[in-house]
């Protein structure tokens, strides 16, 4: 270190030289064997920061994100779309996401649900029993493993479904109406 009144001090640090190459992170989706489960997100987020956030992050990992600011525009968003799974902010201006929830769920009524919230008491945001709840500040890998855990769950109910429905014997009705 060398230092003088007046003139700043200037500092020599040596490091020693790294084995191998530079690992460039990657700025495309996440390899398959880090992820379990893409789906299509519906974000409903009025500050434009954190919408972006998860926009980009979820994006980052395959999923195709689709965002709304308010209850209106996310329900205009949702019609027509296969929705996987809804991250809605618990208090969107003077909107409950809670209501805005509903909403969607009547179009797309498998959807999965996770809020988000600043709030420190959830019990009085009318967020139903059993649905996650992460609170902000939040990291993203903590998202990530919720939204991961449900779209893996919900495409794990489509697949017993489909399942169910080719074991099911037709009825005689059927069957005789189909041989006409």
């Amino acid at each position: 270190m060398e230092s003088a009144p007046g003139k700043g001090a200037r500092f020599l640090i040596e490091l020693p030289v790294a084995e191998g190459g530079i690992e460039e992170p990657s700025s495309g989706p996440a390899p398959a064997s880090t992820r379990t489960a893409v789906g299509t997100i519906l974000v409903v987020e009025d500050e434009a920061a954190i919408r972006r956030m998860l926009d980009r992050a979820l994006s980052r990992t395959g999923h195709e994100v689709l965002t709304a600011s308010d209850g209106a525009t996310a329900l205009e968003r949702a019609r027509g779309r296969d929705l996987d799974l809804v991250i809605s902010d618990v208090m969107l201006g003077g909107e409950r996401g809670p209501a805005i929830v509903d909403g969607l769920l009547a179009i797309h009524p498998d959807a999965r649900v996770i809020y988000i919230s600043g709030y420190a008491d959830a019990g009085d945001l009318g967020i139903p029993d059993g649905v996650p709840l992460v609170a902000k500040p939040f990291a993203m890998a903590e998202v990530e493993a919720v939204v991961q855990r449900l779209i893996a769950s919900r495409r794990g109910c489509e697949a017993l479904r489909r399942r169910s429905q080719a074991r099911r014997p037709r009825s005689p009705s059927s069957s005789s109406s189909s041989r006409r």
